[in-house]
């Protein structure tokens, strides 16, 4: 198996949810060292996507020429950087678990472009929690120099394998104050209750 390292891809502007997404606390850390921490032993290094340099933690800034073409900069300016495989989640997914990336590895075959977390009930992967295989960027490379930057139409055409979540929640995307009250909430009486 190749190595694998992981990158944390720390978001946008998070307009819809009035305030930094990575430094919300789910976990009693804010998400994006929350999220790498967890990653820290399945991979060789892990990094932060982020335009940001202020960060103590290790940072792969988005490359200009990847400038304005949403999520996907994160991810080829990693591989830019480090020819390996890169395993990748969003901080959008508060209900991620250790088990899920445990998951996400035993299923992963190198003979596949990537390994991605597939919803079944909508019909969609879920592109920022996967593993993506030096073959995903070579075999792929005709979709970004015809200006294709959707993810979702990217992974439709690869060889992909799609993986089941440890659970459903797992796939739920937070993007709005009220949710984050509700799943903050959720997660501190679950802790609570265990």
């Amino acid at each position: 198996m190749s190595i694998l390292n992981g990158l944390v891809l720390m978001g946008g502007a998070s307009t819809r949810m009035q305030q930094d997404k990575a430094s919300l606390k789910y976990h009693g850390l804010p998400q994006y060292e929350h999220i790498y921490r967890m990653m820290q032993p399945f991979c060789k290094e892990v990094y932060l996507s982020t335009s940001r340099l202020d960060y103590t933690l290790p940072v792969i800034p988005d490359l200009a020429i990847y400038q304005d073409i949403g999520p996907m900069a994160g991810i080829l300016s990693a591989y830019h950087k480090i020819q390996t495989s890169w395993l990748v989640i969003a901080i959008d997914y508060p209900w991620i678990s250790e088990k899920d990336v445990e998951t996400l590895i035993s299923e992963r075959s190198t003979a596949f472009d990537a390994s991605v977390f597939y919803n079944e009930e909508s019909g969609f992967f879920e592109p920022f929690l996967g593993i993506y295989e030096k073959s995903f960027f070579t075999n792929t490379s005709a979709n970004w120099a015809s200006a294709n930057y959707s993810m979702q139409q990217i992974l439709k055409q690869a060889h992909v394998c799609r993986v089941r979540p440890h659970s459903n929640g797992t796939l739920k995307s937070i993007d709005t104050p009220d949710d984050y009250n509700l799943v903050k909430n959720k997660i501190n009486d679950t802790k609570g209750n265990s």
